[in-house]
């Protein structure tokens, strides 16, 4: 589980990346969980970035899913037509967990 502050900005995108790849080559997870419920705001770039993250995951053999966005950021995210598209997220930590569990992704968790 990567969790995530306040801020996302550059220099804590950079941070997130190295650490979240880091453990995943050093761990094998199935999935990385990246909760972002401190999160307040967003923006477009920012989430492209996190969105990259993830995909660099999904290479690596795991499942990435954001978990505690929050509604206004997730309505900002829509109205101003960012690609959501095969992002997979769940509104609390335990429904993300719950999710996975269902799905098969295993209850092989590490903290970055």
């Amino acid at each position: 589980m990567v969790t995530v502050g306040e801020e996302l900005d550059g220099d804590v995108l950079a941070v997130v990346r190295q650490r979240t790849l880091g453990e995943l080559q050093a761990q094998r997870c199935r999935a990385v969980l990246f909760e972002l419920s401190a999160l307040t705001i967003l923006d477009r770039s920012e989430f492209r970035e996190l969105r990259a993250i993830g995909e660099m995951v999904r290479v690596l053999g795991a499942v990435p899913v954001l978990v505690g966005l929050r509604p206004g950021l997730v309505q900002y995210l829509v109205e101003t037509d960012v690609d959501v598209t095969g992002v997979r997220a769940f509104l609390t930590l335990e429904q993300g967990l719950a999710g996975l569990r269902a799905e098969g992704g295993g209850s092989s968790w590490s903290r970055a």
